[in-house]
């Protein structure tokens, strides 16, 4: 039996308010511990929450603790503004996410969620104590079938498409990992309910496949905690609340590759190069991880209306050879100029293996890995001088 059981299915209401008011919610004011109920009613989410309209406060754990009471229109707003008043919150300082408003207190969040029916709800959460249970990957009863995948491993994978036949928002499917393969773009989806819970996980998760010291931190748009190695990127992808881990597809050749995944465009009309058939639209680009080596043509505002083709790749070495070919497709290197050691200082911050013809130039950015190409157009981009 778990802390959290023994505590809370002892029928000792005093003990249980003692540890409300003085562990998990030692800082929140305007709430009477003494008169929290334990024991909330309902056989659907809608009917466990709003049950007791302007009735008690109730607490409850999953993923995280929480309490939680229903109000009625007519007394949400006073009793929201009396709740933040309390706590020495400014109403204007809230966060909204999903169309949930979040309130950052003491230890503590308030949130209020779009109405239920006739009611209005104001949950407060402590994501800082967690049950056990809630950092542990599950299983589920949902689907008999189960993969066993050669690019991650350290938990039970369940077939997704199953899942959700049955379960559509994973709200029954918890640290369920649940697997996807949409036209061999292949990843799994971990539902999770806090960014805590998930950061957790990730890191179990890169424990499992050869330790943190293998993975890189990202920076991604719309993600918390993102990190990769040379065979997934995982992190939590917060809109949907879902910790993601997304294949990689690991090129064999430094060969570049077509796709049907984004549009595909055509370059300036003053430009060819040879070895570049197909460029596509890097705006598009939902995950530029699944499309390695894949020219990827997009605008530099900074310049003006600089034109450039990125090429992801997994490797510098990868890079370096992409270049090399480039390089001798296009009259060899006595057509092209190495300009890697002009103005070091300034280059180096630019990226490395700098060579250009009259054309374009090409450069390695060994942070992401990937091959820049600067397009030499009117109003864009011109060559590297020397300084």
């Amino acid at each position: 039996m778990g802390f959290f059981d023994w505590i809370f299915k002892n029928k000792e209401k005093d003990n249980s308010s003692i540890l409300l008011e003085n562990i998990m919610f030692k800082n929140l004011r305007g709430v009477d511990f003494k008169n929290v109920n334990f024991t909330p009613k309902g056989d659907t989410p809608e009917k466990f929450l709003t049950s007791d309209i302007d009735g008690s406060w109730y607490y409850a754990h999953n993923q995280m603790v929480m309490l939680f009471k229903a109000f009625s229109k007519e007394k949400f707003d006073s009793s929201l503004n009396k709740l933040l008043d309390d706590n020495n919150i400014d109403y204007d300082s809230f966060i909204e996410k999903n169309t949930i408003k979040y309130w950052s207190g003491d230890g503590f969040k308030i949130e209020s969620p779009p109405s239920l029916g006739s009611a209005n709800l104001i949950i407060i959460t402590n994501e800082d104590i967690v049950p056990n249970d809630a950092l542990d990957f599950q299983q589920t009863k949902l689907t008999d079938k189960t993969y066993n995948l050669n690019w991650v491993k350290g938990f039970k994978i369940f077939d997704g498409t199953d899942i959700l036949k049955k379960d559509y928002q994973f709200g029954k499917s918890l640290n369920v990992p649940a697997y996807f393969n949409e036209n061999n773009d292949e990843y799994i989806l971990i539902k999770v309910t806090t960014e805590t819970i998930a950061k957790k996980l990730i890191d179990k998760i890169m424990e499992n496949n050869g330790g943190s010291e293998i993975f890189k931190a990202d920076d991604v748009e719309g993600w918390f905690y993102p990190h990769r190695s040379k065979l997934f990127t995982v992190g939590y992808l917060i809109q949907h609340s879902v910790v993601r881990i997304n294949k990689l597809y690991s090129p064999k050749s430094h060969k570049l590759q077509t796709t049907d995944l984004v549009s595909e465009l055509e370059l300036p009309a003053n430009i060819k190069i040879n070895g570049i058939d197909h460029v596509y639209d890097f705006s598009k680009v939902d995950d530029i991880n699944k499309l390695l080596h894949v020219p990827l043509l997009s605008t530099d505002n900074r310049v003006g209306d600089g034109k450039l083709i990125i090429i992801k790749s997994t490797s510098i070495e990868f890079c370096k050879n992409i270049i090399d070919d480039i390089i001798s497709k296009n009259g060899g290197k006595e057509n092209f100029e190495d300009v890697s050691t002009l103005g070091s200082s300034l280059f180096s911050s630019i990226g490395e293996y700098i060579h250009q013809n009259e054309t374009f130039s090409l450069l390695i950015m060994p942070q992401y890995p990937a091959v820049r190409i600067n397009l030499f157009t009117e109003g864009g981009f011109g060559k590297f001088e020397d300084f």
